[in-house]
């Protein structure tokens, strides 16, 4: 959410950060590509005053055992929530499920707060679209006078042949409806080849021949591209998880075939095609995640850590778009402001 942000207004006089996070590798890596003060625990009392508060923090800790004053002050909220309460192969218990407590507790506390966000952007996947959880948001930012705004956005639609659709929900205070023009690109589709590392550990991205055997004793059909490829499923944060069975091939995210053939995306392996095949590098993902060219997580991750993480991550580039349409959207009427922010393309 950082990068997309910097990527929509520049990297230059970027205000005060304050991020919630609850995993601890995250939370390090984090620190460690922004130099962010790292804070653990709940703090209370005089510490929550804005004098006691660094410029840059992380916050390792659960959001919903926080104070409402931990929420004062932010002018633009950037949420991903967990998705798991909403997806498809999981319970879809939305409210009732644990992992909303964050998100329940910031629409509790944001009637409260003296100094409430004036603008707010929400990731997740598309199932949260027709959730309970939804309904809840949109209705408690109308009652407090904000604008919203829906989004159904995939990557491919911004030039990346990658299909991580996610829904969006983007909020301005106020209460008046945006007079922009509808959000697109005109970037053009360009081949998985285009994301591909001149130089990999071949031997560290080989799928390993248990899960090759499982995967074709069972007839899982798997997603393979190439080359040429226009499109490859969702990375998730099972990517290349080792015990994860023969399914976790079909499931967790797309595999590269080294040798570029006229072939049907989704196919059956055979034995004599498994060394044709190996998983996307860490900055190959990160490439068809949108993340600008360049950027890398911290090295001394494990490659398998590093999968983890960009498979609970964003596609840099549509959420950037997305807040450059916020922050047009809040700035309208002040020139200032919408000069800072990046104009649609």
């Amino acid at each position: 959410m950082r990068l997309a942000y910097q990527e929509a207004v520049g990297k230059s006089e970027l205000p005060s950060w304050r991020c919630f996070e609850v995993d601890e590798t995250c939370c390090k890596a984090y620190c460690e590509l922004y130099g962010s003060k790292y804070v653990t625990g709940v703090q209370r009392g005089e510490l929550w005053r804005s004098s006691a508060r660094a410029r840059d923090e992380l916050w390792r800790c659960s959001i919903d055992r926080l104070p409402d004053a931990a929420f004062e002050g932010g002018d633009l909220w950037l949420m991903s929530p967990p998705c798991q309460p909403f997806t498809r192969s999981g319970k879809r218990r939305d409210l009732a499920d644990p992992r909303c407590r964050a998100l329940i507790r910031l629409l509790e506390a944001l009637p409260a707060l003296a100094e409430p966000p004036k603008a707010l952007l929400l990731e997740n996947v598309p199932e949260f679209q027709h959730s309970r959880a939804y309904d809840r948001l949109i209705s408690s930012l109308r009652k407090l006078g904000y604008a919203t705004e829906d989004h159904m956005l995939s990557p491919v639609d911004f030039g990346f042949p990658n299909t991580r659709t996610r829904f969006y929900v983007i909020a301005v205070a106020g209460n008046e409806a945006a007079e922009l023009p509808e959000l697109q690109s005109d970037a053009a589709l360009r081949p998985v080849g285009s994301f591909l590392c001149a130089e990999v550990e071949e031997e560290a991205l080989q799928v390993p021949k248990q899960l090759l055997e499982q995967a074709y004793a069972k007839n899982y059909t798997l997603d393979l591209a190439d080359n040429t490829s226009l499109a490859t499923k969702t990375f998730t944060a099972a990517y290349g998880k080792p015990d994860y069975g023969g399914t976790g091939l079909s499931v967790t995210g797309p595999l590269l075939m080294q040798a570029s053939a006229a072939q049907p995306r989704f196919q059956h392996l055979e034995p004599s095609q498994w060394q044709q095949v190996r998983y996307f590098s860490p900055k190959e993902v990160a490439g068809l995640m949108g993340f600008p060219a360049g950027w890398q997580l911290p090295g001394e991750l494990p490659l398998r850590t590093q999968w983890r993480l960009l498979g609970n991550s964003i596609n840099v580039t549509v959420v950037s778009h997305l807040v450059s349409r916020l922050l047009q959207w809040q700035a309208i009427g002040s020139k200032e402001a919408v000069d800072k922010s990046r104009p649609l393309r």
